[in-house]
């Protein structure tokens, strides 16, 4: 099972086309971007309990201890990958299940089983994020 969500790299496509021209592998930095992102899954995951947007996920109508379900084991959380190239990063996770908790369930009849809780995508703050990492890069880059 695959889930692509594909982003809108608008915001940082002026620094990224610098560096592919100049540099041409930038497996460097999209490593870097990779690892920013997964660590933000894993936060929406473990702590902010909202999707890339900013939305507050529903809370779990079953859960009636604290805690969460989500971060129990931390199967969800170890499960977070990501892979570089010299021109792309692909960040996901290798859980199964991670779709159905991306864009939630649904009953035989249609009604909901499990609200969608997003994990995938990039938030503002990571685009700020990547922004100021390319920006690093490429200072770092034609420092030489």
């Amino acid at each position: 099972m695959f889930l692509i969500v594909n982003a809108d790299f608008a915001p940082v496509q002026a620094s990224l086309q610098k560096l592919s021209l100049k540099l041409g592998d930038l497996s460097e930095p999209l490593e870097n971007i990779g690892n920013t992102l997964a660590q933000s899954m894993a936060y929406r995951v473990s702590n902010s309990k909202a999707a890339p947007d900013g939305t507050a996920w529903e809370k779990a109508k079953h859960i009636k201890k604290s805690g969460s379900l989500l971060v129990d084991t931390g199967n969800l959380m170890n499960g977070i990958t990501y892979a570089a190239s010299k021109n792309a990063v692909i960040v996901g996770s290798d859980r199964l299940y991670a779709v159905h908790l991306h864009y939630g369930t649904q009953n035989k009849d249609g009604s909901e089983r499990l609200p969608a809780r997003p994990i995938f995508g990039v938030s503002e703050q990571d685009y700020r994020d990547i922004d100021e990492l390319l920006t690093a890069y490429l200072t770092g880059a034609f420092d030489d």
